[in-house]
């Protein structure tokens, strides 16, 4: 924040821990967990990846934090899937997933819906689950869409009927 706060601008940084990015490997998890460890990834735009490594490197001292490594982000994939019961939820989840980012694609999104007669009925109950509208896949593309869509399903009040795995990062070699 304070790097934010000195270069009197504002551009997206995304924190693993907190906007569910995964770890890169299980032993890098371990450490962690164990606490023998402590790295956080950050993603940054390219354009201020030099100037913030410079200045981190000035205050070196103070923070004693220092950069371990920086890997080009070619770009991000999750999974998704939900199952929903109630017709008046469908609508706004298939929006969701209808306007997603210019360089984002679905793969093996194919949604079923299904009413009435094609569920299963109970006769001392009545019918039940007359409506269910399902589906899962992935989002995957360009990082900044990925993390877009991820936080938009996030911060939906649907968020709690969809579950998204953690967001899995692709290098440049």
């Amino acid at each position: 924040m304070g790097y934010i706060q000195g270069r009197g601008e504002s551009f997206p940084y995304f924190f693993h821990r907190k906007h569910g990015i995964r770890r890169e490997t299980t032993g890098e998890l371990m450490r962690e967990l164990l606490h023998m460890e402590c790295h956080t990834h950050l993603c940054l735009p390219d354009t201020i990846v030099t100037d913030f490594k410079n200045s981190l490197l000035q205050v070196y001292g103070k923070l004693n934090a220092e950069i371990e490594s920086v890997k080009t982000i070619k770009g991000a994939r999750f999974t998704f899937s939900f199952h929903l019961y109630n017709e008046e939820q469908a609508g706004p989840c298939k929006d969701l997933f209808k306007n997603i980012p210019k360089g984002v694609t679905l793969d093996g999104f194919n949604p079923v819906e299904l009413r009435g007669g094609h569920m299963v009925g109970v006769s001392e109950f009545g019918s039940i689950n007359q409506y269910c509208y399902e589906g899962s896949g992935a989002v995957q593309g360009d990082f900044q869409g990925v993390m877009s869509t991820f936080l938009k399903i996030k911060g939906h009040t649907l968020a709690d009927s969809i579950l998204c795995s953690e967001i899995k990062l692709m290098f440049e070699d």
